[in-house]
């Protein structure tokens, strides 16, 4: 029995190290996101001020240097598609972060059972159970999960601007260029709303941990209350 408690201490431990190196972990994260956004705005902003004003006559998208705005709508669909796959990246990672975290305050609760103690070392910042829709990921991955977003945002925009005062086409592109605007349009729709409703399901998700961990917190605070009651009523029976 000693030895099971010995290893049950030893991997409560291992875990609360491990989630420690977790958070270490962010400044190699920070790095990797960094370069890639770098990357992409870098790839993206040279082919926009090298875009002329018309669309291609032919199936070609450069000339002399020169790119036509066919180029720049087909890079623009993969570089949102790549900052939405970033975007649920960064939430998916802060997801993981948050669950852990949950799990290093059972760990806690455990051996600070004095709510009082705990909330002295630990305090209410260092809490998994009390957050909300804004801010249920930690928010060094909340903000790279909102600069994701709001980068395709930036790229509807700027393509609108280009389309709306610089396009000089004849009637018979016009048609091909109103439809793979309105296709990029629709495309960008669903990538952002996918982003958000791929954040209300991680959130549920969360909200579910949250549920459960009350719940269990609940139980162990019966059986306690429980096992006081038979001491106690143990040692009125001893003392009668």
């Amino acid at each position: 029995m000693c030895d099971n408690d010995n290893n049950i201490f030893e991997l409560e431990k291992t875990l609360h190290e491990q989630y420690a190196i977790n958070i270490n972990a962010h400044t190699s994260n920070f790095v990797s996101f960094l370069v890639g956004i770098l990357a992409i705005f870098g790839s993206y902003g040279y082919v926009y001020v090298s875009t002329c004003n018309e669309f291609a006559n032919e199936n070609v998208i450069l000339n002399k240097d020169v790119f036509y705005l066919d180029a720049l709508l087909y890079l623009s669909f993969v570089v949102n598609g790549i900052l939405a796959f970033m975007s649920i990246l960064s939430l998916h990672l802060g997801y993981s972060i948050r669950r852990d975290h949950l799990i290093i305050q059972k760990i806690r609760d455990k051996y600070y059972q004095n709510e009082i103690v705990k909330k002295n070392i630990f305090g209410n910042i260092y809490k998994a159970d009390n957050k909300f829709f804004k801010n249920f990921i930690p928010e060094y991955y909340n903000n790279f999960y909102y600069l994701f977003l709001f980068s395709q945002i930036f790229i509807v925009i700027t393509i609108a601007i280009k389309f709306c005062h610089n396009i000089n086409f004849e009637w018979d592109i016009c048609i091909y260029g109103l439809m793979i605007s309105i296709v990029f349009l629709i495309f960008n729709i669903f990538l952002i709303s996918f982003c958000f409703r791929r954040r209300e399901s991680t959130y549920r998700k969360y909200q579910n941990n949250i549920i459960e961990y009350k719940i269990s917190k609940t139980q162990n605070c019966c059986l306690k209350n429980c096992f006081k009651k038979l001491i106690y009523k143990f040692r009125c029976f001893k003392i009668c």
